[in-house]
């Protein structure tokens, strides 16, 4: 709408150009006729500025309103990208509110194909250091009377050297040789971290993760996760 009253403008603003370059040709005209014949000419030449002056002003403001209405279209534009990053951060926001409420909802409420010790998520991050990497994963008891567990994780992560597949344990990929396993305890869920330490040459492909409980009935859990990195 915006963008066809700015041509209606435009078409404007063309037309009294060219009618102030007609005005100018007669005056010119009108001046060396009026030296020559007579001296009524002079009013017409007068009235002809006066209608130059109008015309000019016309124009000036056709130009400014022409101005006005494409500021008009750019804002209008920013408006609707601003609306549409508010609604996809929205939705967003909803996203990661259902995954919450979903996430204590089976602490709480689990179904009976749920009980018992499961892996929430795993997560793989970078870090200032070329071979370093961060592992964060959730623990979590899935019952409906919940009760403190202790245990240990342990991980490993498979991957090629030199086109060999190899298997790297946790305590080989720790700055800390004394480090065997994770420790863990907690009623409702738990959130581990650690650092990994890839030798060079090592291409990271998968990772493997293994947890038991200590005590009577003791309970394990294992799992599999695609090696993924995320660099935020």
């Amino acid at each position: 709408m915006l963008a066809r009253a700015a041509r209606k403008w435009l078409v404007r603003v063309g037309a009294l150009a060219a009618a102030s370059f007609c005005v100018w040709l007669a005056y010119g005209q009108g001046y060396q006729r009026g030296l020559a014949m007579h001296p009524i000419l002079q009013l017409e030449l007068e009235d002809l500025r006066e209608r130059k002056r109008e015309a000019d002003h016309l124009i000036a403001q056709l130009s400014q309103e022409t101005v006005k209405l494409r500021q008009g279209a750019r804002i209008d534009r920013d408006v609707a990208r601003q609306v549409r990053e508010t609604v996809l951060a929205t939705n967003e926001d909803m996203a990661a509110l259902k995954e919450e409420i979903a996430f204590y909802r089976s602490l709480m409420a689990p179904s009976a194909t749920e009980q018992g010790l499961g892996i929430r998520s795993f997560e793989v991050r970078a870090t200032s250091e070329p071979r370093r990497y961060q592992f964060e994963l959730v623990l979590q008891q899935r019952a409906s009377k919940h009760k403190t567990l202790r245990g240990a994780l342990d991980l490993s992560v498979g991957g090629r050297v030199n086109g060999k597949d190899v298997v790297l344990s946790l305590k080989e990929l720790s700055a800390d040789p004394a480090v065997q396993n994770v420790p863990f305890k907690f009623m409702y869920f738990q959130n581990l971290r650690g650092d990994l330490w890839l030798p060079e040459g090592f291409e990271p492909e998968s990772v493997a993760i293994q947890a038991r409980t200590w005590g009577r009935p003791s309970v394990r859990i294992e799992d599999s996760f695609t090696w993924l990195v995320d660099k935020d």
